[in-house]
């Protein structure tokens, strides 16, 4: 219910090649939920190959709430070609946005990085152009305010930082930390992108809270758990007391409840690796084409 193919940003595989991957599955049906857009659903379903595997067309839209970037899963039937051709699904590269607020924030304090390095882009990490020993000399007190962990030391003595998805889940999305960016008015409301995905007959649904961080997790719950349609619970950021609290928070409010492996090829997130209820894909099968 939750697979990325090359058309988003951030995954390595074509859509063929994760139909390929569905079909090796033995699966049912699939959700193909590409990033800001239904460029790898339409390719699959425009195919002619003959396939074995039920497609649910799917996008996860960018959004922010209180501030914070988050990601909202629209599941559709074949109302999502309406919703393609409108137009006002646009493309969002998040992790770039965030990069630049956060090289505006600390140039303000006189730490300089590059965020824009494609070696290290491409490895999935942020370089902080300055030698550790400058940055300690220079921004103890800041540095001391956060997590060691976010700073690594190369053999040449460049600093650079650990994986960008631990720099923004514990850091660039916690008010808290000196790091945290506000992305507010920069991103549809996820308000707004809740009504989009309604309008056009779509189901909307809060993708992994906790992979915004625990703290942010629980607000953006609260904030929209009378306004989404569902939650993904099962997911690999959430097990134990944490998606069992998701599962109570959606039993208590009426929402429905969604899992997936969140595949995004040789990043991570194999297909099929989210073991979930049948009845979870179940509840869609008038959406699947």
């Amino acid at each position: 219910m939750h697979n990325h193919t090359n058309k988003s940003d951030d995954g390595t595989e074509s859509p063929q090649t994760v139909l390929e991957n569905f079909e090796a599955e033995n699966l049912v049906a699939a959700a193909i939920t590409d990033h800001d857009t239904f460029a790898g659903v339409n390719e699959v379903l425009a195919s002619k190959r003959q396939r074995s595997v039920g497609i649910l067309p799917a996008v996860e839209i960018s959004a922010e709430c209180q501030g914070i970037p988050i990601e909202i899963l629209g599941y559709f039937g074949s109302d999502y070609k309406k919703l393609d051709d409108s137009g006002i699904i646009k493309p969002v590269l998040v992790k770039d946005a965030g990069a630049e607020l956060l090289v505006e924030k600390l140039r303000k304090q006189g730490i300089i990085i590059d965020p824009f390095d494609k070696y290290y882009r491409d490895a999935g990490i942020m370089p902080f152009v300055a030698t550790h020993s400058e940055l300690q000399e220079k921004h103890g007190e800041l540095l001391a305010g956060i997590d060691t962990k976010l700073v690594c030391t190369s053999k040449d003595d460049k600093v650079i930082g650990k994986s960008t998805k631990y720099l923004f889940r514990e850091h660039i999305f916690q008010k808290e930390s000196p790091l945290a960016v506000d992305f507010g008015g920069r991103l549809p409301s996820a308000e707004e992108v809740i009504r989009i995905i309604r309008d056009f007959g779509g189901d909307a649904i809060l993708a992994h809270p906790f992979d915004y961080g625990e703290k942010s997790a629980y607000r953006i719950l609260e904030c929209l758990k009378g306004k989404v349609d569902g939650v993904e619970c099962h997911h690999q950021t959430a097990s134990g007391e944490k998606l069992e609290y998701l599962l109570q928070l959606c039993a208590q409010h009426g929402l429905l409840v969604t899992g997936g492996s969140d595949f995004h090829g040789r990043l991570g997130g194999a297909i099929n690796s989210q073991k979930v209820p049948a009845q979870l894909i179940k509840q869609f099968d008038g959406k699947i084409l």
